[in-house]
């Protein structure tokens, strides 16, 4: 059960990479259907800015996703590897 606890953040981290991507689509479908919550004049406008909005958050859920790889490498080179070599 204690091998458990590294791969357990790696997955809270990736998983708000999801909730990133999932907010961008939620701004995008925002933005195209009413134009209007965005401030744009209309439907093209609106996905244009939903679309803007939703790179953005891409981006950051790529650094996040980046951050998550990083840590499941290093959970598994340093922790993972050294206990299944104990327990076995």
């Amino acid at each position: 059960m204690g091998a458990a606890h590294p791969l357990s953040l790696t997955l809270i981290i990736e998983l708000q990479a999801y909730i990133l991507l999932l907010l961008g689509a939620w701004l995008l479908g925002r933005g195209s259907l009413f134009p209007r919550t965005v401030g744009a004049p209309g439907r093209r406008r609106g996905y244009l800015r939903g679309l803007q909005s939703m790179c953005g958050l891409a981006v950051l859920a790529l650094v996040v996703l980046i951050v998550g790889a990083v840590w499941e490498a290093y959970s598994l080179r340093y922790f993972i590897h050294p206990l299944a070599e104990w327990l076995l």
